[in-house]
């Protein structure tokens, strides 16, 4: 059986990869400290979240995934230990699995943190069960929002968590897999999924199919998707 794309995705750390977790790692104990005096309860959801570790081709060690990465900043501040919860999210059986035994194996040796719940499914619908559970209000939330492409990053569901107070995302997809969908000859339900409405995910493809220019596209992708996080 041929591995999946999300799979195959893990086994090389990248420098764009290196780069997202390095803004993670400055970005999210600066939000969890400032929110920590005034709230009992804060939490992390990582949506796509995969294995918890990459390998690095060239020397073929294990390198910390963001899960691993967010519970050990967790685990050596301890004013997070007793306030931060963790939420991770992952559909693909084979990583789920992986995750599973990554996370369980470092909270076994840090049972002072909060136990992380490991979730398998989509983003979508496991962040629409996490918020259906609270009633649609979400202790202050930072959500780590970041697909192996474009394919599941539901703006509707990223939009009913930063409508939650305090809610902060941190948003990466692929724009070449964008500029990919909008040479297909019709519109993509992954395009739609990504910008929130068919109107929006219209507008932005036909601006694509404008310009042969790869900065122009660019460009384009990231105005069409502020715009929509405005409205």
């Amino acid at each position: 059986m041929s591995k999946s794309k999300d799979r195959e995705h893990f086994e090389d750390y990248r420098e764009q990869t290196a780069v997202k977790h390095e803004i993670l790692a400055a970005y999210l104990p600066a939000y969890f400290h400032i929110l920590k005096a005034g709230n009992k309860n804060l939490l992390l959801i990582d949506g796509f979240a995969g294995r918890g570790t990459y390998t690095n081709s060239t020397t073929g060690d294990s390198v910390d995934g963001s899960p691993l990465r967010a519970i050990k900043l967790i685990a050596e501040t301890p004013a997070f230990h007793d306030k931060v919860s963790t939420i991770f999210i992952e559909s693909d059986d084979v990583l789920f699995s992986q995750l599973e035994t990554t996370v369980g194996e470092f909270y076994a040796q840090h049972q002072e943190i909060r136990k992380p719940h490991c979730i398998h499914g989509t983003f979508a619908q496991r962040v629409g069960e996490v918020l259906s559970t609270v009633n649609g209000k979400l202790a202050p939330t930072f959500l780590f929002v970041d697909p192996c492409g474009v394919s599941g990053a539901s703006f509707d569901t990223i939009r009913a968590v930063m409508k939650c107070d305090k809610c902060e995302a941190f948003v990466f997809f692929n724009i070449d897999g964008v500029r990919r969908i909008a040479g297909l000859e019709k519109l993509s339900h992954v395009l739609i999924d990504l910008m929130g409405s068919q109107p929006r995910a219209q507008k932005l493809y036909d601006a694509l199919r404008e310009t042969d220019d790869t900065g122009k596209r660019e460009m384009l992708i990231l105005s069409h998707y502020r715009a929509a996080l405005k409205e």
